[in-house]
């Protein structure tokens, strides 16, 4: 994850830049070259796919396969507990997220060059909070620690939509941003620590599937709140509605005394 943000750190500063001088459509052409060069690329990694090909598969090894990736996740009291919460909590995470850039410019009259800045001191977050999660101590209670992250969290991201300057807003974004890479890393290798190993793929895609699987109708609320309010009262939105549910996780035992 640190190694994924550290681009991150660097791009969003030059892409912004890009943007106020070119204008958009040359930087959006640069832009969809520039992933159309990564998808070529992956064609030329040898390694890059199943040791052996044994062809697509059908129908109903697809069914049979998600089937058995639900039943581990929903027969595990505590993955099937963290699961929801995250799907919650990618609700008001990723609604917040989708109205940032209309927020920094009507809240904070940013230009391009800023929020391409903001966006890298975001990355800066992210990096720190990737390496912190590598360095976590196993002594520490995994439930515990991950409650008063989901609290940190949600208390350093308040500050965003009371502060007056862009800056002071990146500084919080960023703090946010780190303890939020330090929860997805810790819950991930949870998920790794207690699904057999054979069960591993088919326990990521479901879990990943069922966590992501509201953001596209709450991005487009959070959108139309932007557009029939302002961006400052969806963002308002996102950071009290990301505080209640971190309250709720933290009362919630099946997370809280996780202990594996």
């Amino acid at each position: 994850m640190a190694a994924e943000n550290g681009s991150n750190l660097i791009t969003p500063a030059i892409g912004g830049a890009i943007f106020a001088y070119f204008g958009p459509l040359p930087a959006l052409v640069i832009n969809a070259l520039t992933y159309l060069a990564s998808q070529i690329s992956l064609a030329f990694i040898p390694s890059l796919g199943p040791d052996r090909a044994v062809g697509m598969p059908t129908l109903r090894e697809l069914f049979a396969d998600v089937k058995l990736g639900y039943r581990q996740v929903w027969t595990d009291l505590g993955m099937r507990t963290q699961a929801i919460a995250a799907f919650v909590f990618n609700l008001f995470g990723f609604g917040g997220y989708s109205i940032l850039i209309p927020f920094l410019k009507r809240t904070f009259a940013a230009s391009d060059q800023q929020v391409g800045i903001f966006f890298g001191i975001s990355a800066a977050g992210a990096i720190t909070g990737a390496v912190l999660a590598a360095r976590f101590p196993e002594r520490w209670p995994f439930g515990r620690v991950l409650v008063i992250a989901y609290l940190l969290d949600a208390l350093i991201f308040l500050p965003v939509v009371f502060v007056k300057s862009i800056w002071a807003a990146a500084f919080f974004w960023a703090i946010s941003n780190a303890l939020a890479n330090f929860e997805v890393a810790q819950v991930i290798g949870f998920r790794i620590r207690v699904t057999p190993e054979q069960m591993v793929g088919r326990v990521m895609g479901a879990v990943r599937l069922f966590v992501l699987a509201g953001i596209a109708p709450t991005v487009l609320l959070f959108g139309w709140v932007a557009d029939h309010r302002t961006p400052l009262d969806a963002m308002f939105v996102a950071a009290f509605g990301f505080l209640i549910v971190a309250v709720a996780v933290a009362l919630t035992p099946a997370i809280r005394n996780e202990a594996r």
